[in-house]
C-alpha cells in the first residue's frame, strides 16, 4: 500500500523528524470507517507518540492527540476521547 511504502521510505531515508507525521497520517487512514483497523492505528500512534516525546517534537503532538481522540471515538470510548481532545486543545492554546 502507498502509505506503508511512504512510512518505510521515510525510515530508510533516516528522516526521523518527519516520521511521526507519516505514522499519524497512516493511523488516520486506518481510522476511516471504510478502512477501520484499530490495532494498526494504535500501533502507529504508539510509535508516533514515542518519537514525539523522545525527540521533543511538539509540532506533531497536537495532531497525535487528535488522532488518539479519533481512535477512542471509533472504539466507542467517548470520555477517553474527550480527554485527548481537551489535551490537544490545551496544547494548541499553549503553543499558539
Amino acid at each position: 500500500a502507498p502509505l506503508d511504502q511512504a512510512v518505510e521510505g521515510i525510515r530508510k531515508a533516516g528522516k526521523i523528524e518527519f516520521t511521526p507525521m507519516f505514522l499519524i497520517d497512516r493511523a488516520n487512514f486506518h481510522l476511516r470507517p471504510s478502512r477501520l483497523n484499530l490495532e494498526a492505528a494504535a500501533h502507529d500512534l504508539q510509535e508516533a507518540d514515542s518519537l514525539i516525546r523522545r525527540c521533543g517534537m511538539k509540532l506533531y503532538a497536537v495532531d497525535c492527540q487528535l488522532a488518539w481522540c479519533r481512535y477512542y471515538l471509533a472504539r466507542g470510548e467517548k470520555e477517553t476521547a474527550r480527554q485527548y481532545w481537551k489535551r490537544a486543545k490545551r496544547w494548541m492554546e499553549e503553543t499558539g
